[in-house]
């Protein structure tokens, strides 16, 4: 049996002193550093508020300021963790010329104590014309990112509902807007369908209702198949014209949502060729033009081009 020796008593005794000293150490020097002074640049997001009831800004604002600061370390972190902070600016504080100073507007906004201090902003004034409030419905544009687990995807397009939203402001500035879009979603190996609840991203100077929409993502197991003896129609011949093919019927490649799939039916499927297409080809071969149910892909056709022989009566 081996003993053990003073000193190696000594160390297991000190190891946890040790350790705590040194977080000590290292708390007192964060503790200390942070007390300090710090510059700082900063964007912020911008809001302009009360403006007289009924009218909107005309101007398209820029969606954040420019901030330099200095403040202590304590003051920046404690801006770093919080959110939805902005700098507001007053209406209220417009001039005959519809300028409106930044520096004026320090004030109004809370957040900024005492112990921040202010160095530069830019721009330091902006130039506002407004008009009166009018709506007008807008369509909704999805921003979203997904990923999926192998075999995976979309069966159909994401439904957003509401497809479309009331949008208040300035007519001039409505003009502007072809769409709203959604915040940015993100998600990682989806393997089935789900809904989400989305927040709608703020413009600058118009108000959105409602602020967010919900989308459906149909996700399924993608899968392939072929639909067989599809019927090639030849259109618009004229009377004293007759299309012999050959072959007359098709193979048609299919890939989607293994729900869709198996519901799909052979009538569903179209192959047509146009007259017109006919004659311009020279080849005496036409690729007939496919038509097949929505969120439905096609992989191939087989065969790809028809001959065709045009027999007049």
């Amino acid at each position: 049996m081996k003993l053990k020796s003073k000193s190696d008593k000594q160390v297991k005794i000190n190891t946890p002193i040790v350790f705590l000293a040194l977080l000590l150490a290292i708390l007192l020097w964060v503790f200390i550093s942070l007390s300090n002074s710090y510059q700082m640049n900063m964007d912020i997001p911008f809001r302009l508020v009360n403006l007289p009831p009924g009218f909107s800004s005309s101007t398209k604002l820029a969606e954040s300021i420019h901030l330099k600061l200095r403040t202590t370390g304590w003051r920046l972190l404690a801006l770093h963790l919080s959110s939805g902070f902005v700098f507001q600016v007053s209406g209220n504080q417009l001039m005959e010329s519809g300028i409106i100073s930044l520096k004026d507007a320090i004030s109004e906004n809370s957040w900024m104590t005492d112990d921040i201090k202010i160095l530069d902003i830019s721009p330091d004034e902006i130039k506002i014309d407004y008009e009166k409030t009018i709506s007008r419905q807008k369509k909704v544009s999805l921003l979203a990112n997904l990923t999926f687990k192998d075999g995976f995807g979309l069966a159909r397009a994401p439904v957003i509902q509401p497809e479309n939203v009331l949008v208040y402001g300035a007519r001039k500035l409505l003009q502007q807007i072809d769409s709203i879009v959604t915040d940015l979603m993100t998600f990682e190996n989806v393997e089935k369908g789900f809904s989400e609840d989305v927040r709608l991203h703020s413009i600058n100077g118009v108000q959105v209702q409602p602020e967010k929409v919900r989308v459906f993502f149909d996700v399924q197991r993608i899968v392939e198949s072929k639909i067989e003896n599809i019927p090639v129609e030849v259109i618009n011949v004229p009377p004293d014209r007759k299309v012999v093919l050959s072959p007359a019927e098709i193979t048609i490649g299919i890939r989607g949502g293994i729900e869709y799939l198996g519901r799909i039916k052979q009538e569903e499927c179209k192959a047509i060729i146009e007259y017109k297409d006919i004659i311009a080809d020279s080849s005496g071969y036409v690729e007939p033009r496919i038509y097949m149910p929505e969120f439905i892909s096609r992989t191939y056709i087989e065969p790809q081009r028809i001959k065709t022989i045009i027999k007049r009566y």
